[in-house]
Formats: structure tokens, sequence, C-alpha cells
């Protein structure tokens, strides 16, 4: 991930049922190049996923499960491409396991709904795990 405003992105409510394909969207739109030699590349390893989701409360094998329906590619790490389509089918199909998985994980007060406040605490950990050395 990278660190962007989330203010001047024109979303609409959060309520609605196109927000998270929308967030996705214009994120993957204001995201800066990658790949380039020394500079972040986007990826987020295995080990700083789980510490990241040990945050919210995950377990070791939680975590580990979770990485593993994220990184389709099996590449070992998760890019900012696919943790985008993860949480965007968040709102088209809430109720795949992958989509449960990163809603409970974002859920930490237990109420059965991910706040604007959670989303930015899960958004900010997944920037920090990218930024991890590996």
């Amino acid at each position: 991930m990278f660190e962007t405003s989330l203010a001047g992105l024109n979303l609409p409510p959060q309520s609605s049922p196109g927000f998270a394909q929308a967030l996705a969207q214009a994120v993957d739109a204001s995201r800066p190049p990658t790949h380039s030699p020394g500079k972040n590349d986007g990826l987020i390893s295995q080990s700083a996923f789980e510490a990241a989701a040990a945050q919210f409360g995950a377990t070791k094998t939680q975590a580990d499960q979770l990485f593993a329906s994220l990184d389709t590619d099996d590449r070992g790490s998760v890019s900012n491409a696919q943790l985008l389509k993860a949480l965007a089918n968040t709102g088209s199909d809430p109720h795949s396991a992958t989509s449960q998985a990163l809603l409970k994980l974002m859920n930490t007060n237990g109420d059965n709904t991910v706040s604007s406040s959670e989303f930015l605490k899960f958004e900010s950990a997944m920037i920090t795990a990218e930024k991890a050395p590996n």
C-alpha cells in the first residue's frame, strides 16, 4: 500500500453498495509507480502480514490462511492489487471466506460493521507491513 488521503477521492457514501469498488478504483488510479530500483515495491511479505494481522487479534494460523487466500499468484507476497481486489470483493461478495476473514479482521469492536476509523487503522497497518523488511 501507499499513503494517500481518502478525503480527496470523491467516494460515494460508505454505506452505499459501490463504496468498496469505488475505493479500490480511486486508490488504484492515484497509486504512484512501483517496482523502481531502490523504491518500495508495493508488496507485503507473509511475515509482515502476520505481524500486522496480530495487531487486530488474528492468530498466526488465521493470518496465514488469509494471506494464502490473498496471495492469488502464489509468489509469497501480497501486492497492492491483490489486497485492493479482496477489499473490493467484500462489497460484491461479502460471504466469501476471504471477505469474511477480512471483515472480521477489520471489525475490531465486534459490532459487525467496519467503520471508517477501523478501515483506516487496517489500511495504516498494511502500509506499515508493506514497508517492513522481508
